[in-house]
């Protein structure tokens, strides 16, 4: 019962290394590896399915190549075709809505940056602050110990203790 199975796996093994080998040359022809391995996949499994008739396999494997790997492959192979423009990484009008994945509209480009920009800011002005609290909290401990601390090491930080 594998030996139907077989050049299924086989299909799915030859698919990994070509794919390994376009991404390696770093081709602009990717994204388009699964189609003909789609194709071919589904020719095996109609093969597979006949097969399993014809040699009156368990119920089981019969269900599972008609009615979960054929479904399986068909709406992954709708998918990939529809991922087509963020994978050639297609540019779409500002107006029209196409497909959610991809970058957005220029609106919300410049939103987004405005956003990061008050950020950095606002981590910069709390960095800053950090850093008076610090010399302040020194401060307090020299006057409490009366200037008998150690000198501070550069690089070093040691905890405060506000004991």
């Amino acid at each position: 019962m594998q030996v139907i199975l077989l050049p299924y796996f086989w299909g799915l093994f030859e698919q990994l290394l070509f794919w390994r080998a376009l991404g390696a040359s770093e081709s602009v022809a990717w994204p388009l590896v699964p189609i003909p391995f789609t194709g071919w996949r589904f020719v095996q499994l109609a093969r597979a399915a006949s097969l399993a008739a014809t040699v009156e396999a368990p119920w089981v494997l019969t269900t599972t190549i008609s009615y979960i790997l054929i479904p399986f492959w068909v709406i992954n192979l709708c998918i990939h075709l529809l991922l087509w423009p963020a994978l050639f990484k297609w540019k779409r009008k500002e107006s029209a809505f196409v497909f959610p994945i991809g970058p957005g509209s220029r609106e919300k480009m410049e939103k987004n940056k405005a956003k990061d920009t008050d950020i950095l800011e606002e981590i910069s002005l709390l960095t800053v602050q950090r850093d008076r609290l610090r010399v302040r909290c020194e401060a307090l401990k020299k006057m409490q110990t009366g200037g008998t601390e150690e000198p501070e090491t550069p690089g070093i930080r040691r905890p405060i203790d506000l004991d």
